[in-house]
């Protein structure tokens, strides 16, 4: 059969070099079954060259296989100018005998289905070899007889040798830093290989903000290794927001403008770290200072180290320096955990009966969950923080205190121009007493909108931002706001439930994208007024 075959394409080939007439195709039966059999796979009736001929009935061999016509006869007559094709007759069903032992399927020696069924139940097999490290496996099915209409066939299985990844070649970005293949893609080269593992694996590689895979992940195999390659592109990724916030004096009636800067320098120096520099002022004598430096996969391990320091001061009344070292490491690719060691120091400039100088020491443990899809116009995320504590504070008395934050956000999809944002934040301080100099402090464009930036001191509270978003065109997206709030301050034991209501708009110039955000934020039962509206502008730049 296979030598009739060679000569068969080898004559094929010798006469597409001595013949420049046209091939005919003749499918040998009724005329319906010709009709039905040109029709459904498309094969045409004439070809202008032997090697077009060639092509053409390759796939229509695999066609009439997959359709049930397993005792087909392909011929050449007629001073090669003719192929004539008998289909025979078709089979429904087949029945496959198993007797090799490296088939680990379902069942033990034989199985019987439809022949439609059989290119899937194939392909199903090759899957399973692949991924149990056999890429290179081939399935077939000799011995094909019928025997009073009933078709079988054995199922022979040629299996190679198992493949590891040999290497990982980046094409497009050579610096491209290696700890983030072993320790966030988490692409191993000691194990087995694995196609579907690999693919997904490569594909948590664009929740990095500072590359794009240019195109899919390629895999090259060669007689003694198996390469897999990377397109990676390297993304400018630095940021700069700045935004102003005006409104009303409530004692002076004047307007009062409040603002931020916020630097964020993103592996610059090709190892996937990020420094940060963050000020705020609230326009009430409040300032913020921020400087934060992270450095992922120190030394090529797991293990990643975040520092920083942030100086806080409220008018003439106190001022807080803080310093803290965390150290992260990732058990997975979107999870990992952390501890934190933060000192505190806080001076008092101005007496009061709730504010007190004092030192403090605290000890965190936390995780994180991230999960990110990188779109232009409605980024998908799915982000939870959790960190829990103990802390002594230290003054006339030394006093044990327990600290708990949670941080969510979560990104719905209703369509490709709609989306649900929500954001969550829940923060607890347990103490014998405490010192409004050491409360939270949150309220502002990120925490809580419609009200001062960090105007509201608080030794519990929860908030929750929420925002619908409507992509208009490809340069202009409108949000509501609806954002949520509850505070207590232990200091005056007072309670409040807090609430805001806005709009918005996202507005991409060539410069950065603009976010315009009008909110009035007010207490639950009293009536919001307008002289509360908040503008908040910000302008965020990458380069």
């Amino acid at each position: 059969m296979k030598l009739n075959l060679f000569i068969f394409y080898a004559t094929l080939l010798i006469g597409s070099s001595l013949f420049s007439q046209k091939i005919h195709l003749q499918i040998v039966g009724s005329e319906k079954t010709e009709k039905d059999l040109l029709k459904t796979f498309g094969l045409k009736a004439e070809f202008d060259s032997f090697s077009e001929a060639h092509e053409s009935l390759n796939r229509f061999k695999d066609s009439l296989y997959k359709k049930g016509y397993f005792q087909h006869i392909v011929s050449l007559t007629k001073n090669n100018q003719l192929i004539e094709v008998t289909p025979g007759n078709r089979s429904d069903s087949i029945t496959l005998y198993i007797k090799d032992k490296n088939l680990q399927l379902d069942f033990t020696k034989k199985k019987s289905l439809a022949t439609t069924e059989l290119p899937e139940f194939l392909q199903n097999i090759t899957k399973k070899e692949t991924d149990a490290g056999y890429p290179l496996s081939t399935t077939s099915l000799i011995n094909i007889r019928l025997n009073d209409n009933e078709l079988t066939a054995e199922l022979h299985l040629e299996r190679k040798r198992q493949r590891k990844v040999s290497n990982i070649l980046i094409k497009g970005y050579p610096k491209f830093p290696k700890s983030f293949l072993k320790h966030y893609a988490r692409l191993d080269t000691t194990k087995t290989f694995n196609r579907s593992e690999i693919l997904k694996k490569t594909d948590n590689l664009n929740n990095l903000l500072f590359i794009t895979q240019t195109k899919p992940p390629e895999i090259l195999f060669t007689k003694d290794s198996t390469n897999l390659y990377l397109y990676i592109e390297k993304n400018n990724i630095n940021q700069f927001e700045g935004f102003i916030g005006f409104a009303s004096d409530e004692e002076t009636n004047k307007l009062r403008i409040d603002g931020v800067i916020d630097l964020q320098l993103t592996n610059n120096f090709n190892y996937g770290e990020s420094l940060g520099f963050y000020y705020k002022s609230n326009g009430d004598n409040q300032q913020t200072l921020e400087l934060s430096a992270r450095l992922p996969y120190l030394f090529k391990s797991p293990i990643s180290l975040s520092a920083n320091i942030n100086l806080f001061r409220q008018d003439s009344l106190f001022s807080n320096t803080s310093q803290s070292l965390t150290a992260e490491f990732q058990t997975a690719q979107n999870l990992s955990i952390n501890t934190t060691y933060n000192h505190t120091s806080s001076n008092v400039t101005t007496s009061t009966t709730d504010s007190n100088p004092f030192t403090k020491n605290s000890l965190s443990l936390g995780l994180t969950y991230t999960n990110r899809k990188n779109y232009i116009l409605l980024p998908q995320i799915t982000q939870f923080k959790f960190n829990i504590g103990g802390a002594r504070r230290i003054d006339k008395n030394t006093t044990s205190q327990f600290f708990t934050t949670i941080e969510a956000i979560k990104t719905f999809t209703i369509s490709s121009k709609q989306q649900l944002y929500l954001k969550s934040n829940t923060s607890i301080l347990t103490s014998e007493d405490f010192y409004e100099n050491e409360l939270f402090r949150f309220g502002g464009i990120r925490t809580l909108r419609g009200f001062k930036e960090n105007s509201i001191f608080s030794s519990t509270y929860s908030t929750l931002l929420t925002e619908f978003r409507q992509v208009l065109t490809n340069g202009l997206t409108i949000n509501s706001i609806f954002d949520l709030a509850y505070s207590k301050n232990h200091i005056n034991n007072l309670e409040n439930y807090l609430y805001s209501i806005g709009l918005g708009a996202s507005i991409v110039t060539q410069s950065g994208t603009l976010k315009l955000n009008f909110a009035n934020g007010t207490t639950l039962g009293n009536t919001p007024k307008f002289s509360n509206t908040i503008l908040h502008l910000t302008l965020l730049t990458q380069f």
